[in-house]
């Protein structure tokens, strides 16, 4: 089961990924899937078989590493 995550515009989903893949949260950025300019900025996240401690780590992770906006 996974997650569409959308980032605001302007924030580059590669170069988060691999600040949050460094912290150990896998995050696959959406451009990776566009063949041309990707229309969107995010992430897709899986989360099924992780338990709630795993997703709360994560999820703190991932509130740290994006920047707010």
């Amino acid at each position: 089961m996974h997650l569409l995550a959308e980032l605001p515009k302007g924030l580059d989903d590669t170069q988060l990924s691999q600040h949050l893949r460094a912290a150990g949260v896998e995050a696959p950025p959406l451009s990776a899937f566009y063949d041309k300019t990707p229309w969107r900025s995010g992430f897709l996240l899986g989360y099924a078989g992780f338990g709630k401690t795993e997703m709360t780590n994560a999820t703190h992770t991932l509130s740290r590493i994006i920047p707010k906006t």
